[in-house]
């Protein structure tokens, strides 16, 4: 009997053991599940939704600004026993429309630029082999850029504390687990933009008189009934602008470089230089404080019109000239 009741206590010692190994191996798997992790700054990155304080700018300029630079600011490494790969989530990247407005941005991996919204996009992968421990860390190949253009009047102004947008990932490892994490990014310190003011001709429209005209001397090329008017456009600063102007009108119907008047005979052709322009046709103006393009407006005849049968009487017409910094 007493045999017995020992055996009874070492099988009772082999389930509670066999127990205790089962609990550990449970938890041991879901541990490695979740073999990746980052840090910004000496304090780990969690899952989930997580606030990230980052460096902003400072400093802004025209066209494309890579505002947001996470390879000097986050690392990431591999705990060991899966290969992790990190991609950003399909939709998943925003800027704060109210810090940033219309104004467009996106992602760039690895030099490659992505506009929002952003697709699903490859980051890295991390190995155990490799990659382990935190001595091990891989910078974050990614930035946030977003497109201003301070000579139609952007400005741009981000405080300590304020949000500036979310990038959302997806962890996926070789066993088949995913894992999503949305990084709340909010600015750690100041910067701005402030924009270079520009005006058009002193914000004043173009009017352009050609008085009393004998419609006898009205001809179908230019050179005889002339007007001159000067585009000036100034601009506060130093800043080197490169400026588009674009005239959009309604041509008459005998030809596209003429704006269609109220008088179905009479058409008004704008040239600058040698150019004549047509509907959507543009020039170029290198500004750098202010600068001025001359524009003839000239008063045609439909060709297949005599003069004689030109309808007498004030007429008018209007264009529109688009100036835009692009």
């Amino acid at each position: 009997m007493k045999f017995m009741a020992s055996v009874f206590c070492f099988n009772q010692r082999l389930k509670q053991i066999n127990l205790i190994f089962f609990i550990f191996f449970i938890s041991s798997w879901s541990y490695e599940a979740l073999a990746f992790h980052c840090f910004s700054n000496g304090v780990l990155v969690s899952g989930g939704e997580y606030r990230l304080n980052i460096k902003i700018g400072p400093n802004f300029n025209d066209g494309k600004n890579s505002f947001l630079d996470l390879s000097s600011q986050v690392q990431c490494w591999n705990d060991g026993g899966f290969i992790d790969t990190l991609s950003l989530n399909t939709g998943k990247v925003e800027l704060n429309k109210e810090i940033f407005g219309s104004v467009s941005g996106g992602v760039s991996v690895r030099g490659a630029n992505y506009n929002i919204p952003v697709p699903n996009v490859y980051i890295m992968t991390l190995s155990p082999v490799v990659d382990e421990h935190a001595w091990n860390a891989k910078p974050l190949p990614l930035k946030m850029y977003f497109n201003l253009n301070k000579g139609i009047g952007d400005s741009l102004n981000i405080k300590v504390g304020d949000y500036i947008g979310s990038l959302g990932f997806t962890m996926r490892n070789n066993v088949g687990s995913s894992y999503t994490y949305t990084w709340k990014i909010y600015a750690s310190n100041n910067s701005s933009l402030e924009p270079s003011s520009c005006t058009v001709t002193a914000g004043n429209p173009l009017n352009v008189e050609f008085g009393n005209v004998e419609r006898l001397d009205i001809g179908t090329a230019a050179g005889t009934h002339d007007v001159l008017k000067s585009l000036a456009i100034k601009c506060q600063g130093t800043d080197a602008h490169s400026i588009n102007v674009k005239l959009s009108m309604t041509p008459t119907s005998w030809s596209t470089s003429q704006i269609a008047t109220s008088n179905t005979d009479l058409g008004v052709s704008v040239s600058t230089g040698d150019k004549t322009l047509s509907n959507n046709d543009s020039f170029d103006m290198a500004i750098k404080g202010s600068s001025t393009a001359d524009l003839t407006f000239s008063l045609l005849r439909n060709p297949k019109t005599k003069a004689a049968a030109v309808a007498t009487g004030a007429f008018t017409a209007s264009a529109t000239l688009i100036v835009s910094e692009p």
